[in-house]
């Protein structure tokens, strides 16, 4: 149900409200108050030594920059290699028959360099897709792949900014982002057969203070939301997980698995060594009681999490989780029996660097 934020809840402004932006004649600051205890340590010092020494001033531009354009052709080799196992393993990119319903449709909500959304094509010839992609000049990669325009649809577009597909149609004037939010991208009839989301924040994407600490978490709730939003009956989602015992990660598993067939997927050819893996959710029900409102609660998180303050969405957050005895009980079990093959593939890989480096 779209709705605009509200004000006056709380004893504290929202976070990213400064007192500038509350002043009507004072600009909000470009860089973080030194003696403001929301911004952290970290931020303090680099604060502190770009001033003093254009040298740090010019590593942390080349750190930023370095971050943002690595091998390109490496990372996008990397990510082929990562998309073939899965399919190798799971099939995942190829959507099964769908009672002769066509076109199949396909969602990419962070599509560049592109490896996983051109091997979903190549799996699905007639299939049409529609993909986001953060613009190269807020720190996006670049799109590597040559696809049929006709078939696919490249929208270069900040999915942190789909206020309207999120549920708010009225953005508030004072926010110090009024002016970026985007329209409404996708429609209640726009309906995929397969997700993908794997979308993440590039440090150099997150330059204001007020950004920092959510955005990432509003990320996920924003392509969760949208893309099962728009799933079809029997659909197929492709999450990233940066890690399984993370309780962000265990909640979100632990709510897929409750109208969905849900596996963990590792690659062990790339990325053997990290805690990252891959969900994957088959046969999906959208309509079920839980979807939905998973769908709801994404969407609420990320609104707070956007416009209010710190303490709402912590609260919010918090009501919305159960005790960690409680998920363990209930839940504890089948996250073992999930998790076991991905944690032996990083057991393993950790344990072969570690003989190599002793």
């Amino acid at each position: 149900m779209a709705s605009s934020p509200g004000q006056g809840e709380g004893n504290d402004p929202p976070y990213w409200l400064s007192q500038a932006a509350r002043e009507p004649n004072v600009g909000i600051p470009s860089v973080p108050v030194l003696h403001d205890k929301r911004v952290s340590r970290i931020d303090k010092i680099s604060h502190y030594l770009s001033g003093q020494s254009s040298i740090f001033q010019t590593l942390m531009d080349l750190r930023v920059e370095g971050s943002q354009h690595p091998d390109k052709e490496r990372f996008f080799n990397t990510m082929k290699i990562i998309g073939r196992e899965i399919q190798s393993a799971t099939s995942f990119f190829s959507i099964p028959p769908h009672n002769g319903r066509l076109p199949l449709r396909i969602l990419d909500m962070g599509m560049a360099p592109g490896a996983f959304l051109q091997l979903a094509m190549e799996e699905n010839p007639d299939a049409m897709a529609h993909a986001f992609s953060l613009p190269v000049e807020n720190g996006g990669l670049e799109v590597q792949v040559a696809l049929d325009s006709n078939a696919v649809t490249i929208e270069l577009v900040d999915v942190n900014m789909l206020a309207v597909d999120l549920g708010v149609d009225v953005i508030p004037q004072y926010h110090p982002d009024a002016n970026k939010f985007s329209p409404r991208k996708l429609y209640p009839h726009d309906t995929f057969h397969l997700a993908i989301c794997d979308a993440q924040v590039p440090s150099s994407n997150v330059q204001d203070a007020y950004r920092k600490r959510y955005e990432q978490t509003r990320l996920m709730y924003a392509q969760l939301a949208i893309a099962l939003d728009h799933m079809g009956v029997g659909g197929s989602m492709l999450v990233f997980i940066h890690k399984i015992e993370a309780w962000d990660s265990i909640m979100l598993i632990r709510s897929f698995c409750m109208f969905s067939d849900v596996k963990l997927f590792k690659p062990t050819k790339v990325h053997a060594k990290r805690s990252s893996c891959y969900m994957i959710a088959t046969n999906i029900q959208p309509k079920h009681e839980e979807a939905i409102k998973s769908v709801n609660s994404w969407k609420q998180l990320w609104r707070t999490a956007t416009f209010d303050t710190e303490t709402m969405f912590n609260s919010l957050f918090e009501s919305q989780n159960p005790s960690v005895p409680d998920v363990l009980e209930d839940f504890g079990p089948m996250l073992a029996i999930l998790g076991n093959e991905a944690w032996e593939v990083q057991a393993n890989a950790l344990e072969s660097w570690l003989e190599e480096i002793c």
